[in-house]
């Protein structure tokens, strides 16, 4: 043990400065913390901001591409002789341009009448749903 006086006071003030040093640590790794979660929801909020807008934009290529396949005559008169290889060729020729993994040929019910590339029956959508009029989501059970 430390008998001096001159010691003990040298401790003491090693000890006073051992505990700022202790607090001042505990305070910058708390705030460090605090600013890396903020900049993690930071970056997770603008991950899903560029996100919904390549979404939106893949959706307005999408119907732009809808667009002229159903204004395409040779289409309309395919679907209405029932010209599948015709249909079919169409569709993955839209399905290329728009660099789509699949084409669906859907009629008015809902149902299923031609894929390009064709899917098996176990593949196919169950359930279309309509957003503002607009189908979206296959339900794969």
């Amino acid at each position: 043990m430390i008998k001096t006086y001159r010691g003990k006071l040298i401790l003491l003030i090693i000890l006073a400065l051992a505990m700022v040093q202790i607090g001042s640590s505990v305070a910058t790794l708390q705030v460090m913390r605090s600013l890396s979660q903020e900049q993690a929801v930071q970056s997770i909020k603008v991950g899903g901001r560029i996100l919904d807008e390549v979404l939106r934009q893949k959706e307005l290529q999408y119907r732009s591409a809808m667009g002229v396949l159903s204004a395409d005559f040779g289409f309309k008169s395919a679907v209405a002789t029932q010209d599948v290889p015709t249909l079919r060729s169409t569709l993955e020729n839209h399905a290329l341009r728009i660099d789509a993994d699949l084409a669906l040929l859907i009629n008015t019910e809902g149902q299923l009448q031609l894929s390009a590339p064709e899917i098996s029956t176990s593949n196919t959508p169950t359930e279309i749903l309509l957003v503002d009029k607009s189908p979206f989501t296959f339900d794969k059970a």
